[in-house]
């Protein structure tokens, strides 16, 4: 088992009870639902069938070795009840541990914008500085700028000049 030190868990858990898009994972992950939140005058009539908020599904990434999982909450013992319900809807439930391989820098840099936004909640750990550049982009690839080609591009006939004005004074 990891140190306590070296793992973050972070939970889903925006307030308006939504779902996050984890762009390192390219895919959704289950925000907490909790009734008590919703502003919609019939949200009243689910509370006897949802009494208990629905937990959100959990990030967790160990700092030393780069091992991430998405945590199921809903089958710990405390959830018995609710997983049950849940269950009998019709409803299935994802692994109760899924796991991935992570960037360490990337995770950090995107679970740590959730926590900032208030999209998610920082159970366990603590935000460590990064030690190199994450990744942004995950769709496209950034274009280098126009300027910049130029200026390799006049860098690199410099360098070639130089070396002929170089063979030709030897």
């Amino acid at each position: 088992m990891a140190k306590q030190e070296n793992v973050l868990t972070v939970e889903i858990d925006g307030e308006q009870n939504q779902n996050v898009y984890f762009r390192p994972l390219l895919r959704k992950v289950r925000g907490r639902f909790d009734l008590h939140r919703c502003r919609e005058p019939n949200a009243g009539k689910l509370h006897a069938k949802w009494p208990q908020p629905i937990p959100g599904q959990r990030l967790e990434l160990n700092l030393g070795t780069g091992e991430a999982a998405i945590l199921e909450p809903l089958y710990e013992e405390k959830f018995a009840a609710l997983r049950e319900t849940i269950e009998a809807s019709g409803q299935k439930l994802t692994d109760e541990r899924q796991a991935v391989k992570a960037d360490v820098s990337t995770w950090i840099y995107w679970l740590k914008a959730l926590v900032d936004t208030g999209k998610a909640k920082l159970l366990r750990g603590a935000f460590p500085k990064l030690d190199s550049e994450p990744q942004k982009r995950f769709h496209s690839i950034e274009q280098p700028d126009p300027l910049d080609r130029l200026a390799a591009a006049i860098e690199k006939q410099s360098e070639l000049l130089a070396k002929l004005v170089s063979q030709k004074t030897t």
